[in-house]
């Protein structure tokens, strides 16, 4: 199943209506100083955010604009956590423990209390499934 597939066939996962544009995506790209993935230039541009019962992932909302916490959230794991500087915040689980992005849509964990980086050999669609799909065997 898809990301789009799973999105259509559970109507509680919540996401915009109102999206940003691939101009928008570029302005963020060089505020950042980072390239976007595919996987998640789609995201951003079909959802704008994803959330499904306790799962909430970061996104871009055109109300918010430079505001929107995968923003913000990666220019502060960036200022505070050198070793993230080339990842994209997309999901905090609490207690430091961060998930982030890199331009090749491959998924990370960050561990900010530990100061630890390791790769979860996971594409970004992979990811989000798999979190879904945890919510779904609750």
């Amino acid at each position: 199943m898809t990301l789009k597939d799973f999105v259509e066939q559970y109507e509680d996962v919540e996401k915009l209506e109102e999206l940003v544009t691939e101009e928008f995506l570029e302005k963020v790209e060089e505020t950042l100083n980072l390239k976007f993935g595919n996987k998640l230039k789609n995201y951003i541009l079909d959802f704008g955010y994803l959330a499904f019962e306790y799962v909430e992932f970061y996104g871009i909302n055109p109300a918010q604009g430079f505001d929107s916490d995968l923003i913000t959230q990666t220019q502060y794991l960036h200022k505070s956590f050198p070793q993230t500087y080339n990842l994209i915040a997309f999901e905090n689980q609490g207690d430091g423990d961060y998930f982030l992005v890199d331009e090749n849509d491959k998924m990370f964990e960050f561990d900010s209390v530990l100061k630890e980086l390791k790769c979860i050999n996971q594409n970004l669609e992979e990811y989000i499934l798999d979190r879904f799909n945890t919510v779904l065997a609750c």
